[in-house]
């Protein structure tokens, strides 16, 4: 990843990572069923599934598009352009834009020794993820991230 990151800064691609992100979500929130059932049964993580299904699904946006900017022959730019206006998702890669040049970061994991009973430690550890991924979105909204 740190190689595509030096690639995207050194020929500042960032608004075409923005857009590509919002593509994805796109296609995560069409699909998420999909990727949920995936994760759970290959035990594979929900990125994985993801990565997954944009590569199989023939209806998911990522693979619409590049079939649109191999028969349309334009530049990726101007597909990406194109693309998101006719989703209507300009603003949400505007959005990404200022994530564009962040690293991807890593999921939450913990690992809980108790003593609780089998519904309290659950109810203990989902509140623990909850709060690490909420102080995670506080430091990034005030740039305290590394």
């Amino acid at each position: 990843e740190e190689e595509i990151r030096n690639i995207i800064n050194e020929k500042e691609l960032f608004s075409e990572v923005a857009a590509m992100a919002a593509i994805i979500e796109r296609t995560y929130f069409d699909f998420c069923e999909d990727v949920a059932r995936l994760a759970e049964r290959e035990e594979i993580s929900r990125f994985l599934a993801l990565k997954k299904i944009i590569e199989e699904k023939k209806k998911s946006l990522v693979r619409e598009l590049l079939r649109e900017k191999t028969e349309g022959g334009c530049s990726l730019k101007k597909a990406l352009t194109k693309f998101l206006r006719r989703h209507n998702l300009q603003k949400r890669a505007e959005e990404f834009l200022p994530l564009s040049q962040k690293r991807r970061r890593p999921l939450p994991s913990i690992h809980v020794l108790t003593t609780l009973g089998p519904g309290e430690s659950e109810f203990n550890v989902k509140n623990w993820l909850e709060e690490a991924m909420l102080l995670f979105n506080v430091c990034r909204l005030y740039n305290l991230d590394p």
